[in-house]
């Protein structure tokens, strides 16, 4: 039978034997030393019956798989990322980290064979969990094992306790956004292992002596390791450009300094992001989208309004309106210039591209309608195309609930008197205006979760401006 992989690291092991030397004689208690012996005799036996064409055809076979393996997690992450680009970037970040985990663990089996069990074996999931969904994670977890299998001598002991770690740490967590989710990742790493490691031992009957201190020893390294999970996330962030949800969290704190900049020179600009991102945040949980991804591209996608914020009605002064000095389409560039101005922004803070696409795509190709309509009634030689912004439409669903939930909110400060009826109307006429012109067409959303976000903007702008009950005056004392 095969024996734990603490056990082979005993140093007194004997591993050459000599013709007629004695491993154990007859009635003797048999060792686990004499136990491994008898194992490693009994493969070399069986390496030295096979030929050099078998061998080969052997070592051919384990390279068909690992080539299968790998392009399968590569169709899967294709199907996870949300455009061309992010595909090739996210492919390239899998398949590096089963690349990764695959010398770890060759280096493991070269040169501490009796170690093996300090591999790592959450990290693969916990990575991918960073920047993926469970079920993604889930597949890479069982490449990672697959492929880790067929180079471990103990393989299917190994490959056990692969999946079992991997699959409690899967369980467990549902997002890496903060710094404690990896100690508490790491404790639940030690868990895992020490029960497969009783139930191991339970199981083959072996006595608890002092190798049981090797074997602690050995999950307690494999647990401490997890750790490097946050250095990974952070090379392959720079490496491919992928975005993880650690570096979401950190974009969306709102003492970063470009939010800070923001919120000190557009104060009005700042507080509509605010709202803007409270409602795309609550309707991406309806329709199941990355709300964190959406939550941080709305705090970013008006900076471009700080570089000449008083054309922006949230940032006037009561009575000072620059736009009276200007003609309709003047008035309108000064608009749709915010737009660049914020791209500009973006890559002089270093922001990620996903970030960017929302301030590109926020207002989609549609018109600034106001002065359009101002230009129409003064200006005979009105073009539209002077009024439109530059685009491109939405691509992915997150930027198109962004792109409603900014018209949403935007609208909600026009209405005369903000009650149910006339919110609930406002909100139908503004999004199904945008399905008109063709806004979403490009974007993986349906009808049915746009109907979803209306229901979510209404529901949340009527908490928003619900009427507050007005208190009696003070009684006089008597």
């Amino acid at each position: 039978m095969k024996i734990d992989s603490a056990i082979q690291a005993i140093d007194t092991v004997q591993t050459h034997y000599k013709r007629g030397d004695l491993i154990v004689a007859q009635g003797e208690k048999v060792r686990p030393e004499q136990v491994q012996a008898i194992s490693t005799l009994e493969a070399d036996a069986q390496n030295n019956f096979l030929s050099e064409e078998e061998l080969l055809q052997i070592n051919l076979a384990k390279f068909l798989l690992m080539v299968i393996i790998l392009l399968g997690v590569g169709t899967v992450t294709n199907r996870v990322a949300t455009n061309g680009e992010g595909a090739l970037r996210y492919s390239l970040v899998t398949i590096s980290l089963i690349g990764m985990f695959g010398v770890f663990v060759v280096f493991a089996e070269l040169y501490v064979p009796g170690h093996v069990a300090i591999v790592p074996m959450a990290i693969a999931p916990i990575i991918v969990m960073a920047f993926f969904n469970r079920e993604t994670a889930l597949v890479v977890l069982l490449a990672t094992a697959g492929l880790s299998s067929l180079v471990v001598s103990d393989a299917w002991s190994f490959m056990t306790r692969h999946i079992l770690v991997g699959v409690g740490v899967l369980y467990y967590i549902k997002s890496i956004r903060y710094w404690s989710d990896f100690l508490r990742l790491s404790l639940i790493v030690l868990s895992l292992n020490a029960c497969f490691d009783v139930v191991h031992f339970l199981m083959r009957g072996a006595d608890v002596d002092t190798r049981v201190l090797w074997l602690f020893a050995n999950i307690g390294i494999q647990s401490f390791l997890t750790f490097l999970a946050l250095p990974f996330i952070l090379l392959f962030e720079r490496l491919y450009g992928a975005l993880s949800e650690l570096r979401l969290v950190e974009l969306s704190d709102i003492n970063k300094p470009l939010l800070k900049s923001l919120s000190i020179n557009t104060p009005g600009t700042f507080q509509h992001s605010l709202q803007v991102a409270n409602l795309a945040e609550y309707a991406a949980e309806r329709v199941g989208a990355d709300s964190l991804l959406i939550k941080t591209g709305a705090l970013y996608h008006d900076i471009g309004k700080m570089k000449e914020p008083e054309f922006f009605i949230e940032n006037q002064a009561p009575g000072q309106n620059p736009h009276d000095q200007l003609n309709a389409s003047e008035s309108a560039k000064k608009i749709i210039d915010h737009v660049s101005h914020g791209v500009t922004l973006a890559r002089e803070y270093g922001l990620p591209n996903a970030i960017q696409r929302f301030i590109l795509t926020h207002h989609g190709d549609s018109r600034v309608e106001y002065f359009y309509q101002t230009s129409l009634r003064d200006d005979e030689t009105t073009r539209e195309i002077d009024f439109k912004y530059p685009g491109p439409k939405p691509q992915t669903k997150e930027e198109a609930i962004l792109m409603m939930a900014d018209a949403a909110e935007a609208s909600s400060k026009s209405l005369k008197v903000p009650n149910e009826p006339s919110i609930s109307d406002m909100v139908d006429k503004v999004i199904d205006k945008q399905i008109q012109e063709g806004q979403f067409g490009q974007a993986d959303i349906s009808l049915c979760e746009i109907n979803q976000c209306k229901a979510a903007f209404k529901e949340r702008l009527n908490n928003i401006h619900h009427i507050r009950i007005s208190y009696p005056p003070e009684a006089k004392e008597a």
